[in-house]
């Protein structure tokens, strides 16, 4: 097996852990190590993502990709932190989820996730990341929780629907 092999193999797993990372910043972690050890984990691999987009830049999207893994890696940057509130870092903890996952599917499908699904699918993963902002907003606010809590159980639900749905032109067949 040739290096190159090998690390194009382990890219894809490697944005789909930072991407799980990511997700687990959303929950209230009272060790601050672990904030740390995430800035310097996403912006090594956002480095690292940023070169293997350039790399096919003929790809549709790949400007786009770059300068938001630019931003991603200028935001977790471990050198120079961003102090922000917790909800802030909810909502840019997500997008960035979304973006290494997005990544992952691209590196190890050739194509990006959320143009390989149907629409419906494409939703469902946005009901989702909007079900998980509502929820990281109830673990880190003071306020009464219950609508918030509602509000993300119909978003994460009506997401897993959509994602579990068939597609019209699979059932057909």
């Amino acid at each position: 097996m040739s290096l190159q092999t090998i690390v194009s193999s382990a890219l894809p797993f490697s944005y789909r852990v930072v991407a799980a990372l990511l997700i687990i910043a959303i929950f209230p972690i009272k060790n601050y190590d672990y904030y740390i050890l995430l800035r310097v984990v996403v912006s090594i691999l956002g480095v690292i993502a940023i070169i293997h987009i350039r790399r096919h830049k003929e790809q549709r999207h790949s400007d786009i990709l770059t300068m938001a893994f630019v931003l991603v890696v200028a935001l977790f940057n471990p050198v120079a932190p961003i102090h922000e509130t917790k909800t802030f870092w909810i909502f840019i903890d997500i997008a960035s989820a979304a973006l290494f996952w997005h990544l992952a599917s691209w590196a190890s499908h050739g194509r990006p996730f959320l143009f390989h699904y149907s629409e419906r699918k494409r939703n469902g993963v946005a009901f989702i990341a909007i079900g998980l902002f509502f929820l990281g907003m109830v673990l880190t606010t003071n306020t009464e929780p219950t609508a918030l809590l509602v509000i993300a159980a119909i978003y994460i639900i009506a997401g897993i629907r959509g994602l579990m749905a068939k597609d019209q032109k699979s059932s057909q067949q």
